[in-house]
């Protein structure tokens, strides 16, 4: 969240993306890439799907990361 990245991050976020990061921003922007097509046709409910997968894609990377963790523990601080 953001308090965490102001908290344990000084409020900044890498410069650059890892491998898996990389992947899933290539990921979130084909979705989100297809929003304005569907938004044209009037596909609405799908608009809504995409967000939510995104949305179940960032949780789910988050989720495996485990950031609080790795924020306690001072040798791993380099890898937030």
């Amino acid at each position: 969240t953001a308090g965490f990245v102001y908290q344990h991050l000084d409020g900044r976020l890498a410069e650059t993306l890892g491998l898996q990061e990389a992947e899933l921003w290539r990921v979130l922007v084909s979705h989100f890439d297809n929003v304005p097509a569907l938004y044209a046709e009037g596909e609405f409910a799908e608009i809504t799907r995409n967000f939510v997968l995104m949305a179940d894609l960032v949780n789910g990377y988050i989720a495996d990361r485990q950031p609080w963790k790795i924020a306690k523990d001072e040798s791993r601080r380099a890898e937030l």
